[in-house]
């Protein structure tokens, strides 16, 4: 959606479930697809150009001091809280 406009851009068909969490330094727009999985969408949000399937379940995002989109994950049975840098 522009802000500006308020005019819709672009529009993702994908119909599962799928969390927003950020864009990376790349510009890549990251969503979480299920407990585990990212996925990168491209600009035109026509297509996924990267998807990881991460050990644990994904808690959280948040970005370091270097601007680079991190995801947390918590593996229930290891015990190991785990923080993924996505580039």
């Amino acid at each position: 959606m522009n802000t500006k406009t308020l005019e819709l851009q672009n529009v993702l068909t994908d119909k599962s479930f799928l969390a927003p969490l950020d864009f990376d330094c790349a510009g890549r727009f990251w969503l979480r697809r299920d407990q585990s999985t990212v996925e990168a969408w491209d600009a035109l949000l026509s297509r996924a150009v990267s998807r990881h399937r991460l050990k644990g379940d994904i808690m959280g995002s948040h970005r370091d001091e270097g601007g680079a989109l991190c995801v947390v994950t918590w593996h229930r049975k290891e015990k190991i809280l785990r923080v993924y840098r996505i580039n």
